[in-house]
């Protein structure tokens, strides 16, 4: 029996019961939802400073 065998992390996952496969599962979904909220705000935060910028250019050059 090696012993690095025995951890690898496959292995792990495929001798793991029912409920534990199930709980991987929801955290690896909920992680991946949580980076998928995180990217969508990063660009809509970016896309409104860049529209912020836009209309103080277009403000500005109206007014002088």
């Amino acid at each position: 029996m090696n012993v690095t065998q025995d951890l690898d992390i496959w292995t792990l996952i495929l001798n793991a019961s029912l409920v534990v496969k199930v709980v991987m599962f929801l955290l690896l979904a909920v992680s991946f939802m949580s980076w998928m909220f995180i990217f969508q705000k990063w660009f809509s935060i970016r896309r409104a400073n860049a529209q912020t910028d836009k209309f103080e250019r277009d403000s500005g050059a109206a007014t002088t």
